[in-house]
């Protein structure tokens, strides 16, 4: 979605107004208004004018809203508003934000490593990281449940439980990714390589690396467990030893 040509990356509602958060700012609508389609009708907020807005999110009669440099990079800061002004969260963490909502009347951050849970005041009273030193994460998405469990979506690990002891992986069982260059196979072993190319062989760096599947389980061989293929992007073949197929 678009106001002219200004993306909007999140929308949240008070009790009489539509905020939406853009690439120049963030605006602002009556939520009576019929006519939203019509850019005029929205008013800029005079607030990190001509910055990234990328969430934004109205709480316990507070708006909440987070000012990204480029999307990409580290280099968030989470802005609140209340009857005192615009102040900054200083208790919210630098990194990446990937979503912010209310979950359970908490408000809830899913940042690009961690999961935080805030109250009103923008105090911070659960922080949850579920990742080990040596994994690259990939949080897409984060909520925390009724019971102050945190469930985290992502993208290479899957459905991660995390509580104040530990964490739980929940996944289907499968290959390390979508993606399927060169199969080849033993008595009763598939093996597969996740590599490829572009169309002038140039470079895709896929690092995958290979995977392979025994008649009930896949297992897989990547930079975040294999050493000897931990730099190794791109791989597009794979043979069997014949003089011993079992050996990795």
């Amino acid at each position: 979605t678009t106001i002219l040509t200004t993306p909007i990356y999140d929308v949240t509602f008070s009790k009489d107004t539509i905020y939406a958060a853009t690439g120049i700012g963030l605006y602002k609508a009556g939520i009576n208004n019929q006519f939203l389609s019509d850019y005029s009708q929205w008013e800029l907020v005079p607030f990190k004018q001509g910055k990234i807005s990328s969430l934004v999110c109205f709480y316990k009669d507070r708006l909440f809203l987070n000012v990204s440099k480029n999307m990409q990079s580290d280099d968030d800061t989470l802005y609140m508003h209340s009857s005192a002004g615009w102040q900054v969260v200083t208790e919210a963490a630098y990194w990446l934000k990937k979503k912010m909502r209310v979950c359970h009347d908490k408000l809830v951050l899913a940042n690009r490593f961690s999961v935080e849970n805030f109250d009103s005041t923008g105090h911070k009273y659960t922080h949850r990281q579920p990742y080990e030193q040596s994994e690259a994460a990939a949080l897409m998405d984060g909520l925390t449940d009724a019971s102050g469990l945190t469930v985290i979506a992502d993208a290479s690990l899957g459905v991660i439980e995390a509580n104040d002891f530990g964490r739980t992986l929940k996944s289907p069982n499968g290959p390390a990714s979508v993606a399927a260059y060169k199969l080849t196979s033993t008595s009763n072993t598939l093996w597969l390589t996740t590599g490829g190319h572009t169309a002038q062989w140039g470079p895709v760096y896929a690092h995958k690396g290979i995977s392979s599947f025994d008649g009930s389980s896949w297992y897989s061989y990547t930079d975040r467990n294999t050493t000897a293929i931990d730099t190794t992007r791109d791989i597009l073949d794979i043979a069997i030893d014949p003089t011993d197929e079992g050996h990795d």
